[in-house]
């Protein structure tokens, strides 16, 4: 009986030690406050057409801007805003997702299509999360410049981010053959 005494002794004072670390791991999750994150990969591209992925955690839209240069100065100009699903999926039930739905922490993931059409002088950006296998929103862009082609333009698709610091990555940049005119679209995301 004495033995079955401190047996049970020992069982109780290592679910307390358990319970006690577990507690204490889940209030630092809440109570962290977790920075914004994004991450963009780039799938595959050919001529005209890139695609991407992307996962972010605390990231509520991306910003695409189209910026061209030439000798007269920069000029930019917000294409559209994608609004990020960062709502609860019942379907991914855990209790990571539930702590992160009682803190306001918020995971997405999904793609981005970029189109250039020469014929058109335009950018469509087509972008859909995998959370909620919702329609894709289409972002497009007539160039600002109307009197310069596409067509004199040597591009180059990429998904580099050139800082940590200032929440951009560069998506296409292009450099006209003739005049040496420079047109860049990159994205911004944020809470």
């Amino acid at each position: 009986m004495n033995k079955l005494n401190i047996k049970n002794k020992k069982i109780g004072y290592s679910i307390l030690i358990l319970l006690v670390i577990l507690s204490a791991n889940i209030i630092n999750f809440i109570t962290t406050e977790f920075q914004t994150v994004f991450s963009l990969k780039m799938q595959n591209n050919d001529f005209y057409e890139a695609n991407y992925s992307y996962s972010s955690f605390n990231v509520n839209q991306l910003t695409f801007v189209f910026e061209y240069s030439d000798e007269n100065g920069v000029i930019e100009d917000i294409l559209g805003t994608y609004e990020l699903d960062n709502s609860f999926n019942i379907h991914k039930l855990n209790i990571f997702n539930l702590l992160n739905q009682a803190t306001g922490k918020k995971r997405d993931d999904g793609r981005i299509k970029l189109t250039l059409k020469l014929s058109e002088n335009c950018i469509y950006l087509d972008c859909l999360s995998n959370s909620s296998k919702s329609e894709p929103v289409t972002i497009s862009k007539i160039n600002l410049q109307e009197e310069v082609s596409f067509l004199y333009y040597n591009f180059n698709f990429s998904a580099e981010q050139k800082s940590m610091f200032d929440k951009k990555y560069t998506l296409l940049e292009g450099e006209n053959s003739s005049d040496g005119s420079k047109i860049q679209l990159y994205v911004l995301y944020g809470s």
